[in-house]
């Protein structure tokens, strides 16, 4: 089977759809991930092969646009105005692979993230291709709550929830057509900080999203919380954050853009 996976690299819609593709890739099925230019980058060093979406189509330079004009108003972003990003991302990253992608890969499959679950509805409504969504939180507590992409989620022929009923708080009401699969996980690999391992002592993580938000305040009061503890901190901040943001630095915090969670969790004691 051949598979085009097309996920936005907004927060946490990413790695569980690249999980996806590895282990598509690793049971024989031909893949394509086409994403961001973030997303290539994330990629790099990896076997899956990528293809790059023009970067005037970058989702997140949309939503900053949004994010920054509810700022320059005193407020935050409204309802109204991310629908319209992301109604706009999803009909133009459509032509670009009707036009672009499905002719020179002609695939069996198209999976989108969980934002881009209008992209595969209309997708689908011009192609006619089969489409999947994968949704990287709860089915019962976000699905129902997402007035614009539900409906649109809810059309592809086959949804996947990277969660488990248990997790879910035992809902049963899952739709036919989906499913709960468990943790899609993947993480960029590169080599862990030699500090981790030559300091010794305790360890904390701390992590704020991976895309730019108001999350700032979190990773600070994280800091001061856990200032009067014996601990060596790594916090990451994602790509969307600079340093400076955070204020002062003790000596015993180290602030990284990322870091795979996986080598830090194997010195840490808390998250």
């Amino acid at each position: 089977m051949r598979i085009l996976f097309s996920p936005m690299t907004a927060g946490g819609d990413f790695h569980p759809v690249v999980a996806a593709a590895v282990g598509m890739s690793q049971r024989g099925h031909e893949v394509l991930v086409y994403t961001e230019h973030e997303g290539i980058r994330a990629l790099q060093g990896t076997e899956i092969p990528t293809q790059g979406s023009p970067r005037e189509l970058d989702f997140s330079k949309r939503l900053m646009a949004v994010h920054d004009a509810g700022k320059e108003k005193g407020g935050s972003n409204s309802a109204k105005a991310l629908v319209e990003v992301l109604d706009a991302y999803a009909h133009d990253m459509a032509d670009t692979i009707a036009g672009d992608i499905l002719p020179q890969f002609a695939p069996d499959l198209f999976v989108a993230s969980l934002v881009g679950g209008a992209i595969a509805q209309k997708l689908a409504e011009r192609t006619g291709i089969k489409t999947c969504v994968i949704n990287s939180d709860f089915y019962d507590r976000c699905i129902p709550e997402i007035e614009y992409l539900a409906p649109a989620i809810q059309r592809a022929d086959l949804v996947l929830h990277a969660v488990d009923r248990e997790f879910d708080y035992g809902f049963t009401g899952l739709p036919a057509h989906n499913r709960y699969v468990g943790p899609l996980i993947w993480e960029r690999k590169i080599p862990a900080p030699d500090y981790l391992t030559s300091q010794g002592g305790y360890w904390a993580l701390v992590s704020i999203s991976s895309q730019k938000q108001n999350d700032v305040p979190i990773a600070r009061l994280a800091l001061s919380a856990l200032d009067d503890l014996p601990v060596q901190i790594v916090e990451t901040i994602g790509r969307g954050h600079r340093r400076k943001e955070l204020g002062p630095i003790p000596s015993h915090v180290h602030i990284e853009h990322y870091v795979p969670h996986s080598v830090v969790l194997k010195q840490a004691e808390v998250m």
